[in-house]
């Protein structure tokens, strides 16, 4: 048998018990590719300790678990898979002996995805692999007052997809293609150590993206945005291939505009750039992380932020010779403000072969006059289209 896929629930046939059966049953014939969808009893099904025997399968090259109601997995103590390359669980709950157990002991794997992975403790994520080509680690310890690690050495790695991680340090992904990575500017509760360990970290985790060619950012949290810039005047650095910007949940504040416009000015070649905009409330229930996050009282900040002043920077100086190979610029989430408007302004003068500006608009108020204002700003380039849509299209 080549193939078993598996998708069902909610009855007596496909209790854990049964879906162990089934997977014994199947690893006995050879099996190659094995997808299991499961959506037991929430209540009777809390834990699923998988087979010894499907984590030691010499012939399995790909596992895909869905568990959709985020029970525990319970990993056997010997994991041997010699030939599997595609690895990929979604909604599972790990402690972090289990976690250590699966990043592990897969000689050939180049596929590795872990998505809704919950966890009433830290998770300190350890991976080296020299074959994996694609790593996708998507709402990992989502708890608001867990702090999650990770530390990558993958020289062959070109797709990276990262969220909820307070700390990385990307030590080898010289060969990265596309990353999507979440930035903690700040730790979620300021310590002593932050300013002297993990802010440098910050930064060489930006430095090591330096050869991507897509990059998407979610700066966290919005209030401390700043720093990107006065990080990248304290060690500054290239994206020296990067082609196509996204930046996501981010407001146009003036801290905000002085970032992009940094990160812009260290991609000498970039064509592209998508902003996703957010507005006051988004943030605060996003990236405000207080107290009652976690239940517990709010920890005493032992130091201070040593760059808490403003920085004076002129928006026009950073971006006059940094657009000359732009074509494409998309803004969601428009409010019409006054920064929103010189933002844009800025944009049309400077950039000088821009063919398609793209202005999606939250709200259908007010969206004549900020055409008008958009329509009247001159224009660098002659060839430029501007279109606008409200969010709902």
């Amino acid at each position: 048998m080549r193939r078993f896929h598996l998708i069902g629930g909610h009855g007596a046939c496909m209790s854990i018990s049964n879906l162990c059966r089934w997977m014994i049953s199947v690893v006995r014939s050879n099996v190659e590719d094995i997808y299991v969808q499961f959506n037991g009893s929430y209540k009777n099904d809390r834990e699923f300790r998988v087979p010894g025997c499907v984590f030691t399968c010499k012939s399995l090259t790909k596992l895909e678990l869905d568990l959709s109601t985020s029970c525990k997995i319970i990993l056997p103590n010997s994991i041997s898979l010699p030939r599997l390359r595609y690895l990929k669980l979604n909604n599972p709950s790990f402690d972090h002996v289990e976690l250590t157990k699966l990043c592990t002991n897969y000689p050939v794997l180049e596929h590795l995805d872990l998505s809704g992975v919950s966890s009433s403790e830290p998770l300190n994520i350890n991976i080296s692999s020299p074959t994996l080509k694609h790593l996708n680690l998507v709402h990992i310890g989502y708890y608001n007052s867990i702090h999650n690690t990770l530390r990558l050495c993958a020289p062959n790695l070109m797709y990276l997809v990262l969220s909820n991680l307070d700390y990385m340090l990307l030590e080898d992904v010289s060969s990265l293609v596309t990353a999507d990575v979440g930035v903690q500017l700040k730790p979620r509760k300021l310590n002593a150590k932050f300013w002297r360990i993990h802010a440098p970290d910050t930064l060489k985790s930006l430095k090591s993206l330096h050869n991507v060619k897509d990059l998407t950012i979610s700066l966290r949290p919005l209030k401390d945005v700043r720093r990107v810039q006065e990080l990248l005047q304290e060690q500054p650095f290239q994206f020296c291939n990067l082609q196509r910007l996204k930046l996501q949940k981010i407001s146009l504040s003036t801290d905000s505009v002085h970032a992009i416009a940094s990160l812009v000015k260290i991609s000498p070649i970039i064509e592209s750039i998508k902003l996703e905009l957010c507005q006051d409330m988004e943030t605060r229930n996003n990236y405000n992380y207080s107290e009652s996050d976690s239940g517990t009282e709010p920890e005493q900040e032992m130091e201070s932020d040593p760059h808490t002043s403003e920085t004076t920077v002129d928006l026009q100086g950073l971006l006059s010779d940094t657009m000359k190979h732009l074509k494409s610029v998309e803004i969601s989430g428009l409010q019409g403000s006054d920064n929103e408007l010189e933002f844009i302004e800025i944009l049309m003068k400077n950039v000088v072969v821009l063919e398609k500006m793209v202005l999606k608009r939250q709200y259908r108020s007010r969206i004549e006059k900020l055409y008008k204002e958009v329509e009247n700003f001159p224009r660098a380039s002659s060839s430029l289209r501007i279109c606008f849509y409200f969010a709902s299209n």
